[in-house]
């Protein structure tokens, strides 16, 4: 079993099984899932797990946040489900919408965005004079960068299918002869008023047909294809016979077809038109107000996973119209995360967590904003907010200059020649330019002068006896000190003190012991970004030099793992403390570990909780950093550890104080 086979399988446990799962989609960085009870999710195990970012609930759907591998484990996971998954059922017309839309969409999306981006560095080359209109590469190079918009009823046919229950490849059918040649040389222009004033030369058994350009439309053949469902579910429930299976498309496609081009194209393609002209219209009567407000909310939006609303709009408007306006307003929200994560990424003076911030910020240039929101900006409000506002000024300018993009695609840095006219580059590039470039420095500038410090994930304070320039420190606060490992000589660590007040005073105070020998790197150094992102926790790593995992205090077990290179450990005082040992050991699907203690065994202080065979481990390549980490530290007035970095360490020696403060 691989890395994301473990991951997928663990996700599936924590969510309350196969049974208790109605239905899963992905987007770019998140797995949806819509479950029977939500109240059997263990939120915390998730959160335990490697590549879990967050999780979230938001109308109707459960969000696992996972990264730029949500496909990979997506893929595992439903092969872990089989035909497990039933119908779900989501209630309410918004939650419904959103859930169709993602539905329907999200598979599309890496094409979509990638179409794009090529269509706009054609453009960009085009302007340039490096390629001519008249030239075999412009031609090939336009063909593969249109085809998908082209025939996108044909690809939406697919999904929606797929969505509704239906044969795919008869939704893919039905989106085929709505872009058929025949059909694109005689259409009408939907919105001349001639399309209605007759009837035209054709009709079925006596019913006007409408030739109608239905390219790069998405209304129309969602809405036939959903017909189409209801269709063969029917035909489904009274053919039984042997040769149904080539009757029921054949009968789905002579009824749906004619159907499609004489109600459902002309009404859907009326309502969409319509829809596409009420946002123009409103994003004329003030485009700097439209702008500022939707650059100030988008990345709100995305928080909440309810961004996909305007997906069909936004390819709706460039079907209609030729270009969209509103991804020129939602772009410098973008660039605004992007740039209060660079802000950070220059304060920040850890080299591990500079790489982090480094990483999620060109992520987030590239349009994937996640990893900046919630791994760096959101934990610390502030930066999140600054990126909101550069992105509301962003938007302004791009409204009051009107600024267009003429396909579709991610917000990136790639839409910037995706904004390109035919005539060339002109004054509304040059202002999509300037107010990307306003929103990343604005959030930047205030991130780094502003930026406040994280309280969500807690991080190790230095013990006051190791050094007496410490002792000043124990007054309560709300900051975190923001030296790094090589500037302090008696504790290279970092400090979070979560209570405020004038006198507080200790309530408990809980002592937890190295579980293994070896020796201590900080936390921030660990190999893995989500110990070293200090999202789980406080803690410390330990490189150890033996194979024994030693009960840190007296409790009992609250989590296990099947593979056992984990275990968590709740104590007396109910303050949890997680152990993991080395990078990927899910891999060895426990060959090299002993069973763990099963969750509930009662343990003492000291006690042999794991074996596992140090060397060889270590010769087949596997990293064995054991990071010790207490779970929600961020409750506790302050964590603070007994050790320096690079000292050893026996096992039952004082590692970590928990104290909690009132």
């Amino acid at each position: 079993m691989d890395h994301y086979q473990e991951l997928a399988s663990q996700i599936l446990i924590f969510v309350g099984g196969a049974n208790n799962i109605k239905s899963v989609v992905h987007c770019t960085t998140r797995l949806r899932f819509v479950l029977k009870n939500e109240e059997q999710v263990a939120g915390e195990k998730l959160l335990d797990l490697p590549e879990v970012v967050a999780v979230m609930t938001n109308f109707g759907q459960y969000h696992i946040v996972v990264g730029g591998h949500v496909a990979q484990i997506y893929h595992e996971l439903m092969v872990l489900l089989g035909e497990n998954v039933e119908e779900k059922h989501v209630h309410g017309f918004f939650n419904q919408s959103i859930d169709i839309i993602t539905s329907i969409f999200t598979p599309l999306l890496g094409l979509l965005a990638g179409a794009g981006i090529l269509n706009g560095m054609l453009m960009l080359c085009s302007a340039l004079g490096w390629i001519t209109p008249d030239s075999g590469i412009y031609r090939l190079l336009n063909l593969a960068s249109t085809s998908t918009f082209i025939f996108l009823p044909v690809f939406l046919g697919y999904t929606a299918a797929k969505k509704f229950k239906g044969r795919p490849f008869v939704g893919m059918a039905i989106g085929a002869a709505m872009v058929h040649p025949d059909i694109a040389n005689t259409a009408e222009l939907f919105f001349s008023q001639e399309a209605y004033s007759s009837q035209g030369s054709d009709t079925f058994l006596g019913l006007p047909i409408y030739y109608i350009d239905y390219s790069s439309s998405v209304l129309p053949v969602i809405l036939a294809t959903w017909v189409n469902a209801k269709l063969e579910y029917l035909l489904a429930k009274f053919m039984k016979f042997s040769f149904s299976d080539l009757l029921i498309p054949a009968l789905c496609l002579a009824v749906t077809v004619p159907i499609t081009f004489i109600f459902i194209g002309p009404l859907s393609s009326l309502i969409a038109s319509k829809i596409s002209w009420l946002l123009i219209t409103l994003y004329q009567v003030e485009p700097g107000i439209a702008g500022l407000l939707m650059g100030g909310i988008w990345e709100i939006l995305v928080v909440f996973g309810i961004h996909w609303g305007l997906v069909p709009a936004i390819i709706n408007n460039i079907s209609v119209y030729g270009y969209d306006v509103l991804v020129p307003l939602l772009m410098p929200a973008v660039f605004g995360q992007a740039g209060a994560c660079l802000g950070l990424f220059f304060r920040e003076k850890d080299r591990k967590r500079r790489g982090l911030l480094g990483s999620a910020s060109v992520t987030a240039l590239f349009g994937i904003t996640e990893p900046a929101i919630y791994g760096f900006t959101l934990p610390r409000k502030r930066p999140f907010l600054f990126g909101c506002l550069g992105g509301a000024l962003g938007g302004g300018l791009m409204g009051l200059y009107q600024a267009k993009v003429y396909s579709m695609g991610v917000m990136s840095l790639f839409t910037l020649t995706q904004m390109i006219p035919e005539h060339g580059i002109d004054i509304t590039v040059y202002a999509a330019l300037a107010a990307n470039l306003i929103a990343t420095l604005f959030a930047g500038y205030l991130s780094y002068y502003f930026s406040g410090q994280p309280v969500q994930k807690a991080s190790l304070r230095p013990n006051a006896d190791v050094g007496k320039e410490h002792k000043q420190e124990r007054k309560p606060s709300l900051a975190t000190d923001t030296g790094d490992w090589s500037g302090d000589p008696s504790w290279q660590g970092k400090v979070q003190q979560m209570v405020a007040g004038e006198a507080a005073q200790s309530v408990f105070s809980e002592i937890i012991s190295s579980p293994l020998s070896g020796e201590i790197l900080p936390l921030e150094e660990s190999a893995d970004s989500i110990f070293s992102m200090g999202i789980l926790g406080a803690g410390i790593v330990i490189i150890p030099d033996s194979g024994i995992v030693y009960a840190p205090a007296d409790g009992e077990v609250v989590s296990d793992f099947n593979h056992s290179h984990a275990i968590g450990i709740k104590t007396q005082r109910g303050v949890e403390v997680f152990i993991h040992i080395g990078i990927d050991t899910a891999k060895l699907e426990g060959m090299h570990f002993s069973a763990a203690l099963p969750k509930g065994t009662p343990v003492k202080r000291g006690q042999q909780l794991i074996h596992f065979d140090h060397t060889i481990i270590s010769d087949m390549g596997y990293d064995l950093e054991t990071v010790v980490i207490i779970r929600d530290s961020a409750q506790y007035g302050e964590v603070i550890c007994h050790v320096q970095k690079g000292d050893p360490i026996e096992h039952g020696a004082t590692l970590l104080t928990v104290r909690s403060e009132s």
